[in-house]
């Protein structure tokens, strides 16, 4: 659904995508210098198949560009969500 919701914000439509790693597959938005990714599970074992049983429809993970060293912060700190620090 979110999917939809930028497509009619964007007026144009998502590309397809796919995340082997996490079982995954949806859309993709570039938003400025943004990259906006939206995953449902591609089959059961998916990671995301418990994450949205525990927390809906939510952020499951960020890549947040930085100049300091590259790391995981603490996902104690965001429900359990995937943030991580690039350069």
């Amino acid at each position: 659904q979110a999917g939809q919701w930028y497509q009619t914000v964007l007026g144009v439509p998502g590309e397809a995508t796919e995340d082997a790693a996490l079982g995954a597959k949806g859309l993709r938005f570039t938003v400025g210098p943004h990259v906006l990714e939206f995953l449902s599970p591609a089959h059961p074992q998916s990671p995301l198949v418990n994450w949205l049983r525990l927390y809906g429809a939510s952020p499951y993970s960020a890549s947040f560009h930085s100049v300091t060293p590259p790391r995981l912060l603490d996902s104690s700190l965001a429900h359990g969500a995937r943030f991580h620090l690039i350069k």
